[in-house]
């Protein structure tokens, strides 16, 4: 399918081709996959191909149609795994084909995936995508333009894991270096990116512009910190939010925000850890929030569930600035020195 080169999609786009089964939408599988990923300039970045087993069994004629058959997809990797092996979310995935039948197949397999219903005529593809929202972006942060880059090594790390059983010894020999910042100019772009754009891991999935993200900063009861990582594959880049609004003596967690591409990696732990520190040295004892669900979010909520502090019944929260400190492995963390952290307070201590 061409591109519009004039279009500037402004992100990275992954087109995925498929064979099935049969023609059922609603009994049939997938057996294959191929995926091309392109860059914002239509340039090809990456290709994947992988056998998929489809947990039933591949009939005669689809065996002579394809050239698969049931001995060639029996150690295949499911199809889930393959897009956490491409290292995205489902959310952030656009489905495109010409095929009404492939398109049917996806939406029902994968309904938090995008699938845009392509118009009949090839010829009114540019036009139809020029028209897509989903590909607009109001700015280009520095993790835009290093993306190539955050893939290729997370590609790499994903091949180390495969060495261990343990998620911990992984952990462990990654060298993980744990950056939290005061919020600065140059990284409100990408805050603000992060703050609308991510879903899973999200406490509250506020969404706020530019001008209303500025406006809540600058206020004398609210701090909010970028958090940054780093490894001994290369940087994440601006990976997560910390914020809260302290009243009374009282701290609110408003936003708890990282990206699903690095949970897991005790960067949660690290949060929660640098939050009560800060509240401490601010005699402020008392940290609460509250998780807000929605349909995407269930990430976040198995986290603060996993802390105790949220469950089916329960999705307020309060706890200790003083509680017994969480296991970190043997992570890096550099945090804001004590005049900065004196200027992120002062606006508050002396309430």
């Amino acid at each position: 399918m061409p591109i519009n080169k004039n279009y500037n999609f402004g992100n990275n786009l992954v087109s995925l081709d498929l064979e099935t089964t049969g023609l059922s939408p609603g009994k049939d599988k997938i057996i294959e996959i191929g995926a091309v990923k392109t860059d914002s300039t239509g340039k090809e970045i990456g290709e994947f191909n992988s056998l998929v087993n489809p947990g039933i069994l591949i009939s005669d004629f689809i065996e002579n149609l394809t050239g698969i058959s049931n001995d060639d997809v029996s150690k295949s990797l499911q199809f889930v795994d393959i897009v956490d092996e491409l290292n995205l979310g489902l959310q952030s995935v656009v489905f495109l084909d010409d095929s009404p039948f492939e398109r049917a197949r996806v939406q029902e397999a994968l309904p938090e995936v995008l699938v845009p219903e392509l118009p009949k005529d090839p010829t009114d593809y540019n036009t139809f995508l020029s028209k897509l929202r989903c590909f607009d972006t109001t700015n280009i942060t520095e993790e835009d333009k290093i993306r190539v880059d955050l893939y290729k090594s997370e590609s790499k790390r994903t091949k180390l894991k495969q060495k261990f059983k343990s998620l911990s010894d992984w952990i462990k020999t990654l060298d993980l270096t744990i950056i939290i910042e005061n919020i600065k100019n140059e990284n409100i772009p990408r805050a603000v990116q992060l703050l609308n754009k991510t879903n899973q891991m999200n406490l509250s999935t506020r969404r706020l512009s530019e001008q209303e993200f500025n406006h809540w900063v600058k206020a004398d009861s609210n701090n909010l910190w970028t958090i940054r990582a780093a490894d001994k594959f290369g940087d994440y880049g601006i990976i997560g939010i910390l914020s809260i609004s302290i009243k009374d003596s009282v701290a609110t967690l408003v936003d708890f925000i990282l990206s699903c591409r690095v949970v897991g990696r005790y960067i949660e732990e690290t949060m929660i850890e640098f939050l009560k520190e800060f509240c401490k040295e601010n005699k402020v004892d008392k940290i609460n929030g509250k998780y807000i669900k929605t349909e995407k979010n269930s990430l976040c909520y198995h986290f603060f569930n996993k802390l105790k502090l949220v469950d089916n019944k329960q999705d307020f929260f309060e706890f200790s600035s003083s509680e017994k400190k969480l296991n970190l492995l043997n992570i890096t963390v550099k945090k804001p020195t004590h005049k900065e952290k004196i200027d992120a307070s002062k606006n508050f201590v002396a309430k």
